[in-house]
């Protein structure tokens, strides 16, 4: 869902920024040109690549022919392409390209395959026709400056925000008014998916050391936030809330609606050393205290006692020392401020536009 919100940021960004976008993707859908009745509402075009298989996964990958055509009938002056098991398809067309990079690893199943596809990308990334690499972190722009990508073809360029969408903040007691939720408490909420490897059960410790407070755990799977919805109740835990799945345009309610926003991961999470959590930077926007696991890339963007609160990763005890800390805390809040103003100067979709695009002649 995170990679889908981003696509789709980005490509608004591109448009806002005076490029004639069109969003080419895999679809179940009739196609029907490159400006469908499906994308109306949308400020690009939408392109549906007609499937040539059930299974969705395979016609991602191994689609080729729609793939080409798709190239063939849009005509574009440059590709931006986010999924680089497609490059080879892409490369035979000779259009100019930019590649954007979210993992070290491009096959995810076998290695060989994982290592051919480096290859590959790195072969081509010192050819003219691929202008940019981009990724999303410092250590990911590290890690493929190491397998060989020119380091003048690497733009690091972190996830972000619609500036537009946090520029009139709701006033938080608007904000839980819409929600149904109670004036007189402190809010902590985290936010995201309900993976084991999150280790959200920390938030379970946490409303147990802080009883008086209100514990919000916004995100599916439903099935997930079921279960931990029976913990609570064993443990008799009445502070928690388990939303569910919420629709996404819902988000800036609950960020609104708080006082202190979790960062919360773990080192099972297979991406922490390289990834650029789109949350991180919604928690910034809404301008609430975060309590943060200090994660390399996490730090790369929030600085202890600058604009957040960093806990040690794997540590319950400095977790729960730092979220009371934060809990202590009352607005006006510096550390909350910083990190909307540095989000606002250095994290937006339409900044993180212009610096990839920057120096590109061929538009």
């Amino acid at each position: 869902m995170a990679n889908l919100l981003q696509v789709k940021a980005m490509c608004k960004a591109m448009s806002d920024n005076g490029m004639n976008v069109t969003l080419s993707l895999p679809g179940n859908k009739p196609e029907t040109g490159v400006r469908n009745p499906y994308s109306s509402h949308l400020p690009y075009n939408l392109h549906l690549r007609k499937p040539l298989f059930n299974n969705s996964k395979i016609n991602k990958y191994l689609n080729f022919s729609a793939v080409r055509k798709a190239i063939k009938q849009i005509n574009p002056d440059l590709i931006y392409l986010r999924s680089p098991l497609l490059l080879k398809q892409v490369i035979s067309t000779k259009k100019t390209l930019i590649v954007e990079l979210h993992n070290n690893t491009l096959h995810q199943r076998y290695s060989w395959l994982d290592n051919y596809w480096k290859s590959f990308l790195c072969q081509k990334a010192k050819t003219d026709q691929i202008k940019k690499v981009v990724c999303i972190s410092e250590a990911l722009s590290q890690y493929w400056i190491d397998q060989g990508i020119p380091a003048e073809k690497i733009v690091t360029a972190h996830d972000g925000i619609d500036a537009e969408q946090f520029a009139n903040p709701m006033e938080k007691e608007k904000a839980r008014d819409s929600l149904g939720l109670a004036k007189d408490k402190k809010i902590v909420t985290y936010l995201g998916r309900l993976y084991e490897n999150r280790k959200i059960d920390n938030v379970l410790k946490l409303a147990q050391q802080y009883r008086e407070s209100l514990f919000l755990v916004v995100g599916g799977p439903d099935e997930s936030a079921k279960q931990l919805k029976e913990v609570a109740e064993k443990l008799n835990l009445q502070n928690v809330v388990f939303t569910g799945q919420v629709p996404h345009e819902t988000i800036t309610q609950y960020l609104y609606a708080s006082d202190v926003m979790l960062a919360l991961w773990s080192s099972e999470v297979k991406t922490m050393k390289y990834c650029s959590p789109l949350k991180l930077f919604e928690y910034m926007g809404a301008g609430r205290i975060i309590v943060a696991h200090g994660f390399p890339t996490i730090l790369e963007v929030l600085k202890d006692k600058k604009n957040a609160l960093i806990c040690k990763p794997e540590s319950i005890d400095d977790l729960i020392k730092k979220t009371g800390t934060a809990l202590s805390m009352t607005y006006p809040n510096e550390l909350a401020e910083k990190a909307r103003e540095d989000v606002f100067e250095n994290y937006t979709w339409a900044k993180r536009t212009e610096k990839i695009f920057s120096g590109i002649s061929t538009l």
